[in-house]
Order: structure tokens, then sequence, then C-alpha cells
């Protein structure tokens, strides 16, 4: 999407379709794993989670000339786990 999108508008809009896309991301995908049952239990689960969280974080981080300060899903990940009672590894 970033490809196409990066050939037909300028800079700026694409940051806006993106920003937006990380806002959503951040929110959505924590919600959705709150509404699993049952919940990661094992180190090895919540590490997973965290590790997915990361990989997607880091993927859209290293798109071209977008600024992702509003990526917070590993964040955001982090703080479910939290609420699920387990303190993340790092």
């Amino acid at each position: 999407m970033h490809k196409v999108l990066a050939q037909q508008l300028p800079h700026e809009q694409i940051q806006d379709v993106f920003s937006g896309i990380f806002v959503l991301l951040s929110k959505v995908i924590p919600e959705y794993f709150a509404a699993l049952s049952p919940q990661p239990t094992t180190e090895f689960g919540r590490a997973r989670v965290l590790r997915e969280a990361s990989f997607i974080s880091n993927a859209l981080l290293r798109l071209h000339r977008i600024d992702a300060k509003n990526m917070t899903l590993y964040d955001s990940m982090r703080a479910r786990l939290v609420q699920w009672g387990e303190e993340p590894l790092a």
C-alpha cells in the first residue's frame, strides 16, 4: 500500500494515512488480544505476544519517509500484559 500511495500522493497525505493506521493498529490489536480467552499465561506465551508486536512495529517503522511516532503497538501490548496480571518480559 505504501508503494502505491507514494507514487500517487504528496508526502503529507501519505503521512496522514499512515498516522491513522498506526493509531488504529495500536488500539485494535491490544483490544483483540484482550477479548481472547484464555489469555497467555506462560512466560513463553507472553514473550511471543511481545515479539509479534515488536515485529509488526519494526516493519512499519521501516517505511520510507514515514514518521511512526503514533505507532505505540509494542507499548500497548506491554500494558495489556500488565492488565492480564503478569509483568511482561523486556
